[in-house]
């Protein structure tokens, strides 16, 4: 029976760095080892516990800088040993990241209630939207070939920080106001091919520009001016305005 269920690896990136911290808990307290011997029982858990934080990595939503060791070696014990070591190497290496993010967030959220700072806020609605387009820009970029390594870790990087975002309340938007460059440089270079990263980031797009219209309390039918007809294939409404 699989340790980690559909549900539980559909989260994962809400909290990447949390989530590979509770994988490898979960995978070495059904272990209880006691015996030098490894048993069929444990190896299948940490292959399973190796095979997803591997994935994590793969997808681009973090990346651990640590030696990932080339499996199955052909020896049933060796193949234990190395993978509870990377596992411990990376726990220990995503624990201090998440204390790390943990922290940055907790003064984030203290500064913002003592200076008592104008904030935007996603709706529970809108999160869920914004983490399913970001893993949907990140599936697409990790598997094109239409970027160079160097600009395919820049977007995954900026996605990551997005994503770590969209639950907070904010003071700005400028992060997310970001993604427009991102979009324009992709249509410079890849033309049409660009269009599913350029659809998504427009859409994400919208939903920001919803959220900083309401909570500037402007008009419900203003356009954002660098996405002109935005709400309708056919361009803006006659009777829509438009921000200039």
């Amino acid at each position: 029976m699989a340790i980690f269920d559909h549900d539980y690896v559909e989260k994962i990136p809400v909290d990447p760095e949390g989530s590979v911290v509770d994988i490898v808990n979960q995978a070495f307290a059904l272990l209880q080892r006691d015996s030098r011997e490894w048993v069929s029982e444990e190896y299948q858990i940490l292959m399973e516990a190796f095979a997803l934080i591997s994935s994590i990595e793969d997808s681009g939503l973090l990346s651990f800088g640590i030696g990932r060791p080339m499996l199955p070696t052909g020896n049933w014990e060796e193949d234990c040993r190395q993978m509870q070591a990377y596992l411990l190497a990376v726990r220990d290496s995503m624990t201090k990241l998440a204390q790390q993010n943990k922290l940055a967030n907790m003064k984030s959220s203290f500064s913002t209630l003592l200076t008592n700072r104008f904030h935007y806020k996603f709706s529970p609605a809108d999160v869920d939207r914004m983490q399913t387009l970001i893993n949907e820009l990140r599936q697409q970029i990790t598997e094109s070939t239409l970027y160079s390594d160097e600009h395919r870790a820049r977007l995954l990087k900026r996605l990551e920080g997005l994503q770590s975002e969209v639950h907070k309340k904010m003071s700005d938007l400028d992060k997310f106001w970001g993604l427009i460059g991102d979009a324009g440089v992709a249509v410079g270079k890849f033309g049409n091919d660009a269009k599913p990263l350029v659809d998504r980031i427009v859409e994400l797009t919208q939903i920001v520009w919803n959220s900083q219209k309401d909570a500037e309390q402007l008009p419900s039918n203003v356009q954002f001016p660098l996405l002109p007809g935005i709400n309708s294939p056919h361009g803006p409404d006659d009777n829509s305005d438009t921000l200039t």
